[in-house]
């Protein structure tokens, strides 16, 4: 969803989509996506020998100007932090105790939760 309109973003904001003949866009427009998609984000490598191909090939340059410039702005869609999960660890006993690891990953600037015992 997100890909979808920053693809549409940087079509617009490059200019080809007033470049482009209506009669390459037919049936629909999803050919045009899936080629920027794979341009701008995918494989970067574009093959086919349509004419909407070639075309997106011929400006493949100025939409990857595009797309830089509207994420140096910040305009674009970015990187979100993922969500933290949990991360568990196991104690060898043998080799430490509990209360020394769980201090160890306190230095380490960890929170760390209640454990069982």
């Amino acid at each position: 969803q997100k890909d979808e309109r920053l693809l549409w973003d940087v079509a617009r904001e490059s200019g080809i989509l007033n470049k482009i003949p209506p009669s390459m866009l037919l049936p629909d427009d999803k050919m045009l996506l899936v080629l920027l998609y794979e341009t701008l984000l995918g494989s970067r490598r574009v093959r086919g020998t349509t004419e909407l191909v070639a075309f997106v090939k011929e400006h493949k340059a100025s939409l990857q100007q595009t797309l830089a410039s509207l994420r140096k702005s910040g305009t674009a869609v970015g990187y979100t932090e993922k969500i933290r999960l949990p991360r568990y660890a196991r104690v060898n006993t043998l080799r430490s105790n509990i209360t020394t690891v769980l201090n160890h990953f306190r230095e380490q600037g960890w929170s760390v939760a209640d454990c069982p015992d």
